[in-house]
Parts: structure tokens; C-alpha cells; sequence
């Protein structure tokens, strides 16, 4: 039976951290699939975080048993942990690889996505939206938002640098004082509360 309980189980790099000169450690990684080929008795896995790609090697001589099956029936996009051990390789894309010693899969995917979420563009803005946890695992939407972030972390570091206090006005408000029929009432520990419609009586009173 296939192992899905993260249990003890810790990431201690990224595939960013990962180079030669870590040959022979022990590392425990985790992301999501991007393929499995197969070779006779070696299985090439590619598995991505959100640093970048990192490169699995199972052979079948000296991977263990049960590691080398749960990796021929991955498929794409399953999440998975994976404990192996470094090997420095000039013909690995990133200069290594792992060889793995014991595997978990957290969530197997039952189906593969109607699209390819790797190439460059996808034209059925449909789909892509139905399946939107797998669209933006695209490199291009993935540097949109980390553009933006870049950007946000400019601007509150230039304000914190000229004294300004960073506030969060209410989200939940106990009371309808906005008016209006939009208002959206919910229950919170037993009792009825509503989604704030607007920051702007809070800051307002915050800049008196």
C-alpha cells in the first residue's frame, strides 16, 4: 500500500539548494511530478518544487523494491516526498541527481490534466481556469506572481523606511453599519457576523 502521511517527514532542501558539492548527503525533498521515463531498469523522475526541477534515478539493482514501483505507477502532478542520496552528474540538467531510497505520495493523481501546464501558451482560457491549481504551475504565471511580490516588498520596505505603520482594518464586523443589501452574513462562534464591505470607515478614523 502506498504511504500518504507526511508523519515525521521534513524538506531539508529545495531544488535550488542542491549542487555538486553536496554528493553522498541525505536529503528529503517534496514537490509535484512532472514525468516519469523509463529505461529498462532505470526510471527517470522529474520532480518540481518551487524553486526549479530536480532529477530522480532509480535503478532497479540497487533502488529498493518498493521505491521502484510506487515510481513506475506515478503520474504527472502526483505531490510527492522523496529521501535519497546526492550523486554529482554532468549529464543531470542541474549537475545532479538523486538516487532514491524511500518514497511518499501525498496526493496521486487519478487523472491527467486535458492540457499541458509546461508549454508557453494554452488558448482555452476555459479549461485553464477550471484547472487553475494546475495552470499556475506554468514558469510564466509563476514569474508573474513573483514579479509582483518583488514589487509589493519595494514599496512596503520604502514606507517602512519613512516611519509609516502598516494596519489591517476589519474583515468581520459584528454589525450591519454599512448598510446597504449586499451585506453578507455569516456565523461566527454562534453568533451572526458580516463580511466588512469596505476599509474606508477604518481609515478614515486612522488618519484623524
Amino acid at each position: 500500500m502506498i504511504e500518504t502521511e507526511l508523519g515525521k517527514w521534513r524538506r531539508t532542501h529545495y531544488s535550488n539548494n542542491l549542487d555538486p558539492s553536496l554528493a553522498e548527503t541525505d536529503v528529503t525533498i517534496m514537490g509535484w511530478v512532472s514525468s516519469v521515463r523509463g529505461h529498462g531498469n532505470i526510471l527517470f523522475l522529474t520532480i518540481i518544487d518551487r524553486m526549479g526541477e530536480i532529477q530522480i534515478v532509480a535503478k532497479k539493482d540497487s533502488c529498493p523494491d518498493n521505491v521502484f514501483e510506487t515510481i513506475s505507477k506515478l503520474k504527472e502532478h502526483s505531490c510527492i516526498g522523496l529521501k535519497g542520496k546526492i550523486n554529482a552528474s554532468e549529464k543531470a540538467p542541474t549537475g545532479v541527481e538523486i538516487y532514491p531510497e524511500d518514497i511518499r505520495v501525498f496526493s496521486m493523481v487519478e487523472k491527467v490534466p486535458p492540457f499541458d501546464p509546461y508549454v508557453k501558451t494554452i488558448k482555452n482560457i476555459d479549461t485553464r481556469l477550471e484547472m487553475r491549481a494546475i495552470d499556475l504551475r506554468r514558469d510564466s504565471l509563476k514569474k508573474i506572481f513573483q514579479a509582483r511580490s518583488e514589487v509589493l516588498k519595494v514599496i512596503r520596505e520604502y514606507f517602512y523606511e519613512e516611519n509609516f505603520v502598516e494596519t489591517n482594518t476589519p474583515k468581520m464586523i459584528a454589525t450591519a453599519t454599512e448598510g446597504g443589501a449586499a451585506l453578507f452574513p455569516i456565523f461566527y462562534y454562534n453568533k451572526e457576523a458580516f463580511l466588512a464591505q469596505s476599509p474606508q470607515l477604518y481609515k478614515e478614523q486612522l488618519t484623524m
